[in-house]
């Protein structure tokens, strides 16, 4: 949107106006960032929707949750360690989520169920 105006103010006065030509820049920087995140955001979607399918289905065992200092709505990101009942036997891995306080301790010590990749077990996604 921003390079739209600064192009079309640019072009209805012959010149860029003062200011015009950072219009431009600072449109272009804010879409390059918002498709950059519109496509890692996909890829993830597209991961999770592959594991789903593909994924080993293996129960987990949530062992301790840590706050990362990231929040998402004001949501806080937890990051949760998971003790893997793999048949080669049992591994721990981590995955980030958000969740509330409350829902955090709900999970602590409960058996989880995941999907993970087959060739990488350390990729994995809960199962809802």
């Amino acid at each position: 949107m921003e390079i739209a105006i600064g192009l079309a103010v640019g072009h209805a006065t012959g010149k860029l106006m003062p200011g015009g030509g950072i219009n431009v820049i600072i449109g272009g920087v804010m879409i390059a960032i918002g498709l950059a995140t519109a496509l890692r955001a996909s890829s993830k979607a597209r991961h999770a929707a592959w594991l789903r399918i593909h994924g080993r289905s293996l129960s987990a065992r949530v062992v301790d949750a840590q706050v990362t200092g990231m929040r998402v709505n004001n949501v806080p990101v937890y990051r949760l360690i998971l003790e893997v009942a793999d048949p080669n036997g049992p591994y721990r891995a981590a995955i980030r989520k958000l969740l509330l306080e409350h829902e955090v301790t709900l999970l602590l010590g409960r058996e989880v169920h995941v999907r993970v990749d087959p060739s990488r077990r350390d990729d994995l996604i809960l199962e809802v």
